[in-house]
């Protein structure tokens, strides 16, 4: 999987610096009015004479996401080091089961890595619309130079649609071409939703409940004021602009939502391991848990042990079928009612310290009597729960990968 995703990484890649150096493609020649008012702007020079410089906007697009995002990790990181409540249930490996990678390390990579894939896309969405449009400019004209006694331009109103009308600068004319939609107010666009939903997601009111939305709304701000500026200095219509930042928010939207689902996913770019495939997803497991339920059907003794045994939730343990007693009818009333609780020397706690999974008949029964027997009723329900689930699926783990587990 980390292959493939580098290769489509690559792809766009490729397929921006082809739109972007070089002249493998072209736009469509579009014709237009001699004298048009609309397309008689003064030519407003290159790029680098803006307002907002090309060195600039890419300054702010390749080095804010990154010192933006790594920070506020870091932070996460060091917030929650100590209590690892956050990132227990986060390691990752790299490939295989030879190196694991630093849960900071794999969110930040995975965060920056789905940006720079946006970015990538915004940047082809706009070229390709630029290219098959070929929308004039509103300085079209200033910079086409057009021979309008030779075109018969002189005492009557034309619609010219000749490719040699134009006798100016050849790179200024394709330059001219390509406006429709606007790319630098795609880019900034995407750029400010994309870290604004990052900085509202990750940070939100932890802070302080104005520091997120002020970070927020300055990013988007700054991103509306670039739009403007293209229009003030006639380089592009109000329609370009807006179509570019349609294009923009759209995709940062797409991608936070649809992609990294508002900045809480588990799985990244990095490649899961099989002996680590089981603690991926326990987080959002456990918070889906209800730490104060009772059990339905507790850990009970055995009818007959030589019964068929049933799968353990795919964790690598098996489990027997058990019955319910007269005493328990299938519950627990308080926390010494389960076996491995009352008689701490009958055998009911593996080599491991944790109770013997074939004494339940069900993964939260498990858990509930993992979760009594290491934290007690006093302990938080919710992370000590966490925690339990954590540990059985470690020793799920030990018992149905031994070598791997090993090994590492």
């Amino acid at each position: 999987m980390l292959y493939f995703q580098v290769m489509i990484l690559t792809a766009a890649l490729m397929l921006v610096y082809y739109c972007e150096f070089t002249d493998v493609f072209s736009p469509t020649l579009q014709g237009f009015v001699c004298r048009d008012p609309a397309l008689s702007k003064p030519d407003p020079g290159p790029e680098q004479d803006s307002r907002v410089q090309p060195v600039i906007l890419c300054s702010v697009v390749c080095g804010l996401p990154v010192v933006l995002i790594s920070g506020v990790e870091l932070v996460i990181f060091l917030l929650h080091s100590s209590s690892n409540s956050l990132y227990d249930h986060e390691k990752m490996v790299l490939m295989g089961d030879c190196c694991y990678v630093n849960p900071m390390v794999r969110r930040t990579s995975c965060f920056l890595g789905v940006y720079v894939f946006g970015l990538f896309t915004t940047d082809i969405f706009v070229n390709a619309g630029q290219l098959v449009t070929g929308s004039l400019s509103p300085y079209f004209l200033s910079v086409c130079q057009p021979n309008y006694t030779a075109l018969g331009c002189q005492d009557t109103v034309r619609f010219v649609s000749q490719s040699d009308a134009c006798t100016g600068n050849p790179d200024d004319i394709t330059r001219a071409r390509k406006t429709f939609p606007c790319k630098e107010a795609a880019v900034s666009v995407y750029v400010a939703v994309y870290l604004a939903m990052y900085v509202m997601s990750c940070a939100g009111s932890r802070g302080g409940l104005l520091p997120g939305p002020l970070l927020s709304l300055s990013l988007v701000s700054l991103a509306t004021l670039t739009g403007i500026n293209r229009v003030a200095e006639y380089r592009n219509y109000w329609s370009d602009v807006i179509a570019g930042q349609l294009i923009g928010a759209a995709v940062a939207v797409f991608l936070v939502v649809f992609v990294v689902h508002h900045f809480r996913m588990r799985h990244g770019i990095l490649a899961v391991s099989p002996s680590d495939a089981g603690t991926a997803n326990t987080d959002e497991a456990s918070a889906q848990m209800n730490p104060s339920m009772e059990a339905s059907n507790n850990c009970v003794k055995a009818q007959d042990p030589s019964q068929k045994s049933h799968d353990y939730d795919g964790l690598g343990a098996h489990m027997h079928p058990f019955s319910n007693t007269p005493e328990s009818d299938g519950r627990i009333p308080s926390s010494t009612s389960h076996p491995a609780l009352q008689n701490p020397g009958n055998k009911t706690f593996t080599d491991s310290g944790l109770p013997d999974p074939n004494q339940c008949t069900s993964l939260d029964d498990l858990i509930l009597v993992t979760h009594k027997s290491l934290h007690g009723v006093a302990a938080n329900p919710l992370t000590a729960t966490e925690q339990a689930k954590t540990q059985l699926l470690r020793s799920a783990q030990k018992d149905s990968f031994p070598e791997e587990v090993k090994a590492l």
